[in-house]
């Protein structure tokens, strides 16, 4: 990860990440403490139940207990040197029980993807292989968040706006997967028209599928079109972040799940007053990447 971004790219980075850390060692200081068990117990909780290796170190181990307490342990140093410096035992004591209770919960959460669509894809749609995949794995999430911004539009223009917000960012993640090299030139003939093409139908086929959401804001919030215009042009931009990502770094019939975290960085500061350009930099870089990278497969 830290070879795809670079020594610039680091630097930037930690120069703009600095403020943000700092930012949030401020709120948790002005809150309560017992946040800081909130916070690591909900950290520990998660990744506990998503562990596949439960049933392997039982077979393998008859201390498996042991090894899971030794693991949450040596993670929670930070949190349990903070919860030792605010002092307060009781924080200290649950964040304890919680670390030493985690191993004998023995549930797994296991996500399915839906492998059947709820609907018959328009023969437009057949071309964008990462929308049909995308679409299947994340239908739950998408109906959810679609209903809650037609329920709820009236409510609150915000409604609308981080409905959008969230969509544009789960549209991104549906380029984590490489296809196979040779549907590439039955896309497009070109590594500039591939790419064109490919950021022109994820937004036409993104805001074909929020017009609904665009229409319901304007009817009952107009008067706040130039907040719509803002977040419109930044949920815009992400699923145009992760197809630069993604053919930035194709390499054929990969998985691309390192970019999640490149993506997640990206949007990050694109959330920040001040930290917009480093992802619009960071997409000219991967747009010229892109353009290198797929020139290979084109011309052979």
């Amino acid at each position: 990860m830290l070879e795809e971004l670079g020594v610039i790219h680091l630097i930037v980075f930690l120069f703009v990440l600095f403020p943000m850390v700092l930012g949030a060692w401020m709120r948790l200081e002005e809150g309560a403490d017992w946040w800081m068990l909130a916070i690591m117990g909900f950290l520990l909780f998660s990744i506990h139940i998503n562990r596949k290796d439960k049933a392997f170190l039982k077979l393998v181990t008859k201390s498996a207990p042991l090894v899971f307490i030794a693991e949450y342990l040596l993670i929670s140093i930070p949190g349990l040197l903070w919860v030792l410096n605010l002092g307060n035992l009781w924080v200290l004591l649950g964040l304890v029980a919680i670390i030493v209770g985690l191993p004998f919960i023995n549930w797994t959460l296991v996500w399915k993807g839906n492998q059947r669509p709820l609907f018959r894809f328009p023969t437009h749609f057949m071309e964008e292989v990462e929308w049909i995949s995308g679409v299947r794995k994340s239908i739950g999430y998408l109906l959810v968040l679609y209903v809650l911004g037609v329920v709820f539009c009236w409510w609150s223009p915000a409604i609308v706006l981080v409905v959008l917000f969230i969509l544009g960012i789960i549209v991104a993640t549906f380029y984590m997967e490489a296809e196979h090299d040779l549907l590439l030139p039955l896309y497009s003939e070109t590594p500039q028209s591939f790419i064109r093409k490919k950021i022109k139908r994820a937004l036409g086929l993104f805001w074909a599928y929020s017009s609904p959401l665009v229409g319901l804001f304007f009817i009952f919030h107009y008067e706040y079109w130039y907040v719509f215009l803002i977040v419109a042009v930044i949920a815009s931009l992400f699923p145009v972040m992760g197809i630069l990502l993604k053919y930035g770094t194709y390499a054929p019939g990969t998985s691309l799940k390192r970019n999640e975290l490149i993506l997640g960085i990206m949007i990050a500061f694109m959330t920040l007053p001040f930290g917009q350009p480093v992802p619009i930099l960071l997409s000219i870089r991967y747009y010229k990447r892109s353009m290198t990278n797929l020139k290979h497969y084109f011309d052979d």
